[in-house]
């Protein structure tokens, strides 16, 4: 594992997000790809097996909770962190993203940093659960 960069699954169905969070990841030294929708990181996540997946909450069709519970009934996927970003707060939310199989929940706005710390804690306690 030593040398290889953790990969990391951006999903939002905004392209401007996308591309700042996969600059604020590959800043922090992980290697991204990005899906624009639940359909796609559900049927993405298989090929690519992220070690993390950052799961937007809104968006149109399957939201990311959707997502989430999908991916996770995906062999091998069942552990897998998911940090979800939205802008609503977790108050708002009534749990809806731990029961979905969140890991995390950051609401945007946030610093780039915060969300490289949240990624980077979340992998390091799915490596001491393995």
């Amino acid at each position: 594992m030593a040398g290889r960069k953790r990969l990391v699954l951006v999903v939002d169905d905004d392209p401007v997000v996308i591309k700042l969070l996969a600059k604020f990841l590959s800043s922090g030294g992980f290697d991204v790809r990005a899906a624009h929708s639940g359909p796609e990181a559900v049927s993405l996540v298989q090929e690519l097996t992220p070690d993390l997946i950052v799961m937007d909450v809104t968006m149109p069709g399957m939201d990311g909770y959707q997502a989430t519970e999908q991916i996770r009934r995906r062999p091998g996927l069942e552990n897998t962190p998911v940090v979800f970003i939205s802008g609503q707060k977790p108050s708002e939310d009534g749990g809806r993203s731990f029961t979905a199989g969140g890991t995390a929940y950051l609401t945007k706005p946030f610093a780039p940093q915060q969300l490289v710390d949240i990624v980077t804690l979340a992998l390091e306690a799915a490596g001491s659960k393995a």
